[in-house]
């Protein structure tokens, strides 16, 4: 006969392990919901933390250089400086100007700004998400890696508008979602709002219109019954843009056209958007020996992505192929979108940073799949992927970032070798772009500001590098056959110079002697100064052999 066990009665039972005095252990306190919304303000933290890391640890770049110069224009000249570069709206200018006048232009305070607009850019992709119903886990592991992903602490410490442009897109889109999703009651004031907002996206970057674009096209495929107040919205937003537009246009018309801005940006391939894809999940940022790591666990990470998504659709959820759907649509749809304009257009308006709000969507859609699949060891394989990546990651930026040129060095290094001569210092850039850190920071130091340095400087170090500065003479974008006197210095980065023979070694040919180069760089380019002795003069026959200049080698 079985026997069967007997259960305990409920209203006589006694707990074996009896609660220690003095000791209150709360476990509702600890609901999964408040555990969340704890982590979710855990990782907001880390998310601040990522962007205030090594904020001012490098100069402004060239680039960086050209804001605050605009920036530092009246209100007049801004506007007409930026018309004339033609390629970007004035919005981040206009914010820059009045973020130096509340708080200066040392370095920190310079690149808080798009630090945080990259921060505010977290309350639309969490408001986002919550509307299209992701689970509170899901949203915070995407909230994680963005913390973590290096594109986005690169952009969010760059002074260029790109930041804003993500806060922007961001939030266009989530007001977009709340557009389509609104009652007839709420439609007015949604629509209101994102056509403010969009104004204000078409003003921070050209290339909001895309989002803009894709917008009215899901509108027209999936919800034609908000095609007029959605056409309403567009062309107010046009009817804004239409000014700025004019003074643009004539602007470039002006200089011929848009060539002398776009012909550096070579026509991509399909093999760049999927680059583009591996370096917005993250995986783009890591040194040549772990790019194989790289690629093995972005093939990893979209064939789970793969099967997750037949998996769910065979169990037919509506939220998550809303969700999916909707992020894919507006991930993919402005990528392609850009790919084809580039190709078919005669000069290709490809980049990155120009897609920047495609990055956090796209996280979105890399972290759904590790929940939604009903498989152990796919989320254990998932955890242990993003914690793998997660350290490479973090390891890579304690290490300091190798993207950043620290130009104010160099300047530095020039002037403190010449800081005991006489005499007008000539130098001669050899690219049209390498005399800019040069004429930036010697105009700093001549004016005694402190804008964009990083470099450690003591108050008589300063001084004399501000005499020395004062000497200087710039040539820029000269052939290295220009170059003349007895003592000058020739600047160049090893990216542009395309001459089989190194710049020592043509001037060798004309009896000057090159000194010690004077070198900084990043990982993309090294940018150096030689000094350089002559003793063939204007005037005088080659041949006679030159002697060697002290402290040349």
């Amino acid at each position: 006969m079985r026997r069967t066990r007997r259960k305990p009665d409920k209203a006589n039972f006694q707990p074996i392990i009896k609660p220690v005095a003095g000791i209150r252990i709360r476990l509702k306190y600890w609901t999964p919901r408040r555990t969340q919304t704890l982590a979710l303000w855990g990782l907001v933290a880390l998310y601040i933390v990522a962007r205030a890391w090594h904020l001012a640890a490098i100069c402004l770049d060239g680039d960086e250089i050209f804001s605050i110069t605009i920036a530092g224009s009246n209100w007049a000249k801004l506007t007409a400086d930026a018309a004339r570069d033609s390629v970007h709206p004035p919005t981040f200018y206009y914010l820059l100007k009045l973020w130096i006048g509340l708080g200066g232009d040392s370095l920190m305070w310079l690149r808080t700004l798009p630090a945080l607009f990259s921060v505010l850019s977290l309350i639309p992709l969490v408001l986002l998400c919550r509307q299209l119903r992701l689970r509170r886990a899901e949203i915070n592991c995407a909230i994680g890696i963005a913390a973590v992903n290096p594109l986005l602490i690169y952009y969010s410490q760059h002074l260029r508008m790109y930041s804003l442009l993500l806060l922007c897109a961001s939030t266009s889109v989530w007001l977009f979602h709340r557009v389509i999703q609104a009652s007839p009651r709420d439609l007015t004031w949604r629509i209101l709002a994102l056509t403010a907002a969009n104004t204000l996206l078409v003003y921070s970057h050209y290339y909001g219109w895309l989002v803009v674009g894709f917008e009215g096209i899901y509108i027209l495929l999936w919800k034609r019954d908000r095609f007029w107040p959605a056409a309403l919205s567009t062309a107010a937003v046009m009817a804004a843009f239409g000014p700025w537009l004019y003074v643009a246009a004539q602007a470039a018309l002006a200089k011929g056209g848009l060539s002398s801005n776009l012909d550096w940006i070579p026509k991509p391939t399909l093999g760049d958007v999927v680059w583009m894809l591996t370096e917005f999940m993250g995986f783009g940022d890591f040194p040549d020996a772990l790019q194989p790591v790289a690629w093995v666990m972005f093939v990893l990470l979209v064939g789970v992505g793969i099967g997750a998504m037949a998996n769910r659709q065979r169990r037919g959820e509506g939220n998550y192929a809303h969700a999916v759907g909707f992020l894919a649509f507006f991930v993919l749809g402005p990528m392609l979108a850009a790919f084809a304009a580039s190709v078919m257009m005669k000069n290709s308006i490809w980049g990155q940073r120009h897609l920047i709000f495609v990055a956090q969507p796209l996280l979105v859609l890399c972290v759904i799949p590790f929940f939604r699949l009903r498989y152990r060891t796919v989320r254990i394989g998932g955890i242990l992927l993003c914690a793998f990546w997660s350290i490479l990651v973090i390891q890579h930026q304690l290490r300091g970032d190798d993207k950043k040129t620290p130009y104010d060095s160099l300047v530095f290094g020039v002037l403190a070798s010449e800081a005991q001569s006489r005499g007008p210092i000539e130098l001669y850039a050899l690219d049209r772009y390498v005399h800019y850190p040069f004429w930036f920071y010697s105009n700093v130091l001549k004016e005694g500001r402190v804008t964009g340095i990083a470099a450690p400087l003591s108050p008589p170090g300063r001084e004399a590098l501000a005499r020395a500065a004062k000497r200087l003479h710039i040539k820029e974008n000269v052939s290295v056959e220009d170059a003349r006197g007895a003592h000058f210095w020739v600047a160049f980065s090893n990216k542009r110079w395309n001459r089989p023979e190194s710049p020592q070694q043509v001037l060798a040919r004309r009896d000057c002697r090159s000194g010690t180069a004077l070198s900084t760089g990043d990982r993309y380019h090294t940018i150096s100064a030689i000094p350089v002795w002559c003793a063939v003069v204007e005037g005088r026959q080659p041949g006679t052999p030159a002697a060697r200049p002290t402290g040349a080698d």
